[in-house]
């Protein structure tokens, strides 16, 4: 035994006296595991065996050790003696255990954010305006809008990718002037493009690190998805503006076609039309928001007889994939549009339908029912409107006008008139 032994409060001669053996040091729930190992080690043929455990020094306070023992053979090859070398590894074990810990920690915080709503990026600085923040770290739950995180600290995404394009240049700018003005922390909101190309709401928090002179060198930020809540105030806002609307004294083409344009702002739909139902049952477009003209022209005018026209007339909301909606117009017209979501919503008073408000979406498959449930309150209200003017002499004539023009000029001659 060598005299180093007092560092745990023995003597050599502890030992070397036979009143103590190593074993009694060993602390006494590691006894069974070292033995069962050592002796593993030892049948399977080892020649140095090397274990780890605890130790119980003079004064009881417990040491980590790292044990190895190599095999010592006599003249004929037999084992004869063990030879032992113990390290004092108890620095290195409490600074694995606090590793432990602060991974534990660290992957229950990951478990929190990722089960969370709140998504959480770093981004490095460019210090420019129109930088796209490349990513050096992004939570799992990117794959709520279908990204993984590979893709984005790998390089082959960059933030800005995915920001809504139409609001990419609002964000730069609102970033460059916050971070040149010497804030730390500000919030903004915007859209972003999912993977499957839906579009969401987004409220992002941003927090700015800067060096030891205030440069800025990296964002962190907490990205929330709001579109749920940006639908209900768009709706609210919404149906409140178009009651204000129709208690106006506009002229009646001008207060439907301001209140198409007020309907596209619930959000989802972003493109529409009204038309006016004839005496005949005829439907006539009236007005039309975000179309093209050759579109137009092609449902200008929805006869009764088709298809288009006894699906409204059924006096339904009609909600269908783009396409599968019936268009007796050509297809060229049609498919160039590039629609998605389409619906058909029935202008009805007392029964009696009156028109139609007619909405589409570009960017999104489905219209949500909270969306869904606002366009039908605005077609309440807007057919409520029309009742109240049939017996005005504006929609009178509008109709009666339109009857006399052929189909095919219809919607050009309408619109020279208005």
């Amino acid at each position: 035994m060598s005299e180093n032994i007092l560092q745990f409060g023995y003597t050599k001669e502890d030992f070397t006296s036979i009143r103590m053996n190593y074993i009694d040091i060993i602390h006494p729930e590691d006894v069974g595991k070292v033995r069962k190992k050592f002796k593993r080690s030892y049948n399977y043929g080892y020649k140095n065996i090397s274990l780890q455990y605890r130790i119980l020094t003079k004064s009881k306070n417990i040491r980590w050790v790292n044990g190895k023992t190599f095999v010592q053979f006599d003249e004929k090859g037999k084992p004869s003696h063990f030879l032992g070398i113990i390290v004092d590894i108890t620095d290195q074990k409490m600074k694995e255990e606090k590793l432990q810990e602060t991974l534990a920690i660290k992957d229950e915080l990951e478990s929190i954010i990722n089960n969370s709503p709140a998504i959480v990026f770093q981004w490095k600085s460019e210090c420019k305006l129109e930088e796209k923040w490349p990513v050096e770290f992004v939570s799992d739950n990117i794959n709520r809008f279908g990204y993984t995180s590979d893709e984005f600290v790998t390089g082959k995404l960059q933030y800005g990718d995915i920001i809504y394009p139409d609001d990419l240049e609002h964000v730069q700018y609102e970033l460059c002037k916050r971070r040149e003005k010497g804030h730390n922390e500000f919030s903004q909101e915007y859209r972003i493009v999912t993977k499957s190309g839906k579009i969401r709401w987004v409220d992002e928090r941003t927090f700015i690190q800067r060096d030891k002179d205030g440069n800025p060198i990296s964002y962190q930020g907490i990205i929330v998805d709001i579109t749920d809540r940006k639908h209900t105030e768009n709706i609210l806002h919404t149906e409140h503006d178009i009651a204000l609307l129709l208690n106006t004294f506009d002229e009646p083409e001008v207060i439907l076609n301001q209140a198409l344009e007020l309907t596209l702002d619930t959000g989802v739909v972003d493109c529409g039309c009204i038309h006016l139902a004839d005496e005949n049952n005829n439907l006539n477009l009236i007005t039309s928001v975000g179309l093209s003209n050759d579109f137009v022209n092609s449902i200008s005018y929805l006869g009764s007889n088709s298809i288009l026209n006894r699906i409204i007339m059924t006096g339904q909301p009609f909600y269908k994939d783009y396409s599968e909606i019936p268009f007796k117009s050509d297809e060229s017209a049609k498919n160039s549009e590039k629609l998605r979501a389409v619906a058909l919503i029935p202008l009805v008073c007392s029964g009696e339908v009156l028109g139609a408000l007619n909405l589409y979406s570009h960017l999104y498959d489905e219209i949500p029912s909270d969306v869904r449930t606002a366009i039908e309150t605005i077609a309440a209200q807007l057919g409520g409107f029309i009742a109240r003017m049939k017996n005005e002499v504006d929609i009178k004539d509008y109709l009666s006008f339109n009857k006399l023009i052929e189909p095919n000029t219809r919607n050009t001659e309408f619109y020279k008139r208005v």
